[in-house]
C-alpha cells in the first residue's frame, strides 16, 4: 500500500490484537492499526536504542494529510530520534476516509519514571523481547519498588497534568462539530460551523472543484451534491426565485469566503413570514423523510427541538384564536418569526451573563441630536442574556388593557414586525394602538407625544 521504508521497528506490544509482534514497519503497523475501530495502542522498538508508545484513535477533526503523509512524519520522528512527542491528524484512504489522531511519546530516563507505564501490559515489560536485543526489562513489580515515594508521586502527577492535555486538545479539536442524536438513522453525525477562523483550511481542502457541494438556503447548510434529490432540488428553485439576494450569496461563494463570514453584515438571511414557514415546511419534511427512510442527509435534520419550534410556530401561524404550547414563552420561543436581518448586533460577555447592542445609538436614537444620543447611551445599563432564552411564565397583556406604540423610525424592531406583532400575535386582545414618527426609544426623542398617548389611554380627551 506504501512504498517500503528501512527502519528497523519492532512491535512488542499492541492492543487490541490487530498485528502480530516482531519486526516490522512503519507504514504496515498504521495499516493495521486502522483496522481497529475504537483505536489502537502500541508499544514500539527502534533500532533497540529507543522505545515508543502510540495511539492511534479515530476524532471528529478535520486534517489536509492523508495516510502516507502520516506513515512520513512518523518515520521521520522515529529515525531522528530528537523530539520526545509526535502528534497529527491524518484521512484514512478511501472506502474509509475517517480522521485518525496520531500520538508517538519516546520514553525517557528511567522507564519506572515515566508516565506511559501504567499503560503498558506486565508481560512486556519481561525482556528480552523481540527486537530489544540482549536488553531486559524488570517485571512490574520491581519497576514500581524501584521508584521512590517522591518520584511515584510525581508519575501521578505528570500523568493527571498529561490526561487534562488530552482532554484540551479534543475540545479544541471538536469545538466547532455540532452533535445531533442520529440513533436509528444513517448518515453523519457532527455538523462542522464554518467561521472565519476555519473556512480557509477547510476549503483548501474540501473545494477541489466545482458541483461538489450544494448551498441549501434555508438552512444555509452545505451538502454533498449528490445527496440533493429532486424533491430537495425543487424546493431550493424555490428560495433561489423568491430571494434573489440570497441566491446571490450562493453564486458568488461568500458563504465560505473569509472576510463575508468575518463581517456580520455582510451577509443577511431574509427574515419575513414566508421565508420561515417555507423552511419549518422543508424541516419537517427532511425530519419525516428521514424517519421513515433510516437515513438522514444533514444530522440537523432530526433535531427534535428545532422540529419542535416549527410546528410550534406553524400552530401560531394557523390557530390565531387559540394559545399554543410556546405562546407564553420568552423571544426565544418566536426567534424564527423575526426577521433575521433585524440590525441588532449583540455582544455576549464570555460569561454569557449580560448582552449590550454594539451600536446603541444607530439602533435606539436614531433622530436624536449627537449630544442627545450620547448622554443616552450613557445612561444605559446591561441586559441580562438571560432573558434571552428564559420563559416568560405570565403575559401580562393578555389580560391587562395595554397601549402600544408604532415607532416609524425604529430601527431595532421594524414597523412591519411591530405590526406583525400587534396584529398577528396579539390578535384578539385588548391592545391599543399609538403611532409615532420616533426610533426605538420615543420617551427620549418624542416625550411630549408620549406623555399625549399616556392621557389617552388613562381616559382623557387630549
Amino acid at each position: 500500500m506504501f512504498a517500503p521504508q528501512e527502519l528497523p521497528v519492532s512491535l512488542l506490544s499492541v492492543s487490541p490484537p490487530v498485528s502480530h509482534a516482531g519486526p516490522r514497519d512503519v507504514d504496515s503497523l498504521i495499516e493495521d492499526a486502522l483496522q481497529a475501530p475504537g483505536g489502537t495502542r502500541m508499544l514500539i522498538s527502534v533500532k533497540g536504542r529507543a522505545d515508543y508508545l502510540v495511539w492511534i484513535v479515530p476524532t471528529v477533526d478535520r486534517s489536509p494529510f492523508g495516510t502516507d503523509d502520516a506513515v512520513r512524519h512518523c518515520q521521520e520522528f522515529l529515525r531522528r530520534d530528537t523530539e520526545s512527542t509526535l502528534c497529527l491528524v491524518f484521512h484514512a484512504c478511501p472506502p474509509d476516509g475517517k480522521a485518525y489522531l496520531l500520538v508517538a511519546t519516546r520514553f525517557t530516563g528511567l522507564p519506572c519514571q515515566s508516565i506511559q507505564l501504567p499503560f503498558i501490559e506486565p508481560k512486556h515489560l519481561e525482556g528480552p523481547a523481540a527486537g530489544w536485543g540482549k536488553r531486559r526489562i524488570p517485571s512490574w513489580p520491581p519497576l514500581l519498588a524501584c521508584c521512590s515515594r517522591w518520584e511515584y508521586s510525581r508519575v501521578v502527577y505528570l500523568f493527571l497534568g498529561l490526561l487534562l492535555v488530552v482532554i484540551l486538545a479534543i475540545c479544541l479539536l471538536i469545538h466547532n462539530s455540532l452533535r445531533f442524536d442520529t440513533s436509528g438513522s444513517r448518515g453523519p453525525q457532527h455538523q462542522l460551523r464554518l467561521t472565519a477562523s476555519n473556512v480557509s483550511e477547510w476549503a483548501s481542502t474540501h473545494l477541489d472543484g466545482e458541483g461538489e457541494w450544494e448551498l441549501r438556503i434555508d438552512d444555509q447548510t452545505m451538502i454533498p451534491a449528490q445527496l440533493l434529490d429532486d424533491d430537495e432540488e425543487r424546493h431550493q428553485q424555490w428560495f433561489r426565485h423568491h430571494y434573489p439576494e440570497t441566491n446571490e450569496v450562493r453564486l458568488t461563494g461568500d458563504y465560505v469566503n473569509e472576510s463575508s463570514l468575518a463581517d456580520p453584515n455582510a451577509m443577511k438571511v431574509p427574515g419575513d413570514q414566508r421565508f420561515h414557514t417555507a423552511h419549518c415546511l422543508l424541516a419537517l419534511r427532511r425530519y419525516w423523510k428521514a424517519k421513515e427512510s433510516g437515513r438522514h442527509v444533514c444530522p440537523v435534520d432530526l433535531d427534535y427541538r428545532h422540529v419542535e419550534h416549527c410546528l410550534d410556530s406553524l400552530d401560531r401561524l394557523v390557530f390565531l384564536d387559540t394559545e399554543s404550547p410556546s405562546s407564553a414563552n420568552g423571544p426565544d420561543s418566536m426567534a424564527g418569526d423575526w426577521p433575521m436581518s433585524l440590525p441588532w448586533k449583540t455582544k455576549v460577555s464570555d460569561d454569557h451573563l449580560e448582552v449590550f447592542p454594539a451600536d446603541p445609538a444607530q439602533i435606539f436614537y436614531t433622530e436624536m441630536s449627537e449630544n442627545d444620543a450620547r448622554e443616552a447611551v450613557d445612561s444605559l445599563k446591561p441586559q441580562s442574556y438571560q432573558t434571552m432564552h428564559s420563559p416568560c411564565t405570565y403575559a401580562a397583556w393578555k389580560e391587562v388593557p395595554s397601549t402600544y406604540f408604532y415607532c416609524a423610525k425604529d430601527a431595532a424592531i421594524p414597523l412591519q414586525v411591530q405590526r406583525v406583532m400587534v396584529e398577528e400575535w396579539a390578535h384578539g386582545y385588548p391592545i391599543r394602538t399609538e403611532s409615532v414618527d420616533a426610533s426605538h426609544s420615543p420617551f427620549d426623542s418624542v416625550p411630549g407625544e408620549v406623555a399625549g398617548a399616556i392621557r389617552r389611554a388613562a381616559g382623557e380627551d387630549v
